[in-house]
C-alpha cells in the first residue's frame, strides 16, 4: 500500500488531543444527519429484536445467506 508506518498512530495522537466540543460538532455535522447501517452477528435468541427495532427496521439474515458467495 506504500505506507511508511502505522497510520493509526497519527490518528490516535490527533484524537487524543481532541476536545469534546469539537467531537460533538463533528458528530452533529457529519454523522447525526446521515443514515446508518448497523450489522449485528450473533445468536438472535439472545437479542431483544423488538427493542432493537425501536432504532429502525430490523432484517434477520441467516448465516448461510450472509456468508455464502
Amino acid at each position: 500500500l506504500g505506507l511508511s508506518g502505522d497510520p493509526r498512530k497519527n490518528r490516535y495522537e490527533i484524537l487524543r488531543k481532541a476536545e469534546i466540543n469539537l467531537l460533538e460538532e463533528f458528530y452533529e455535522r457529519e454523522i447525526q444527519t446521515r443514515a446508518k447501517l448497523l450489522s449485528i452477528v450473533g445468536d438472535s435468541a439472545k437479542i431483544d429484536l423488538d427493542k432493537l427495532s425501536e432504532f429502525g427496521p430490523v432484517k434477520k439474515v441467516s448465516a448461510e445467506k450472509l456468508f455464502t458467495r
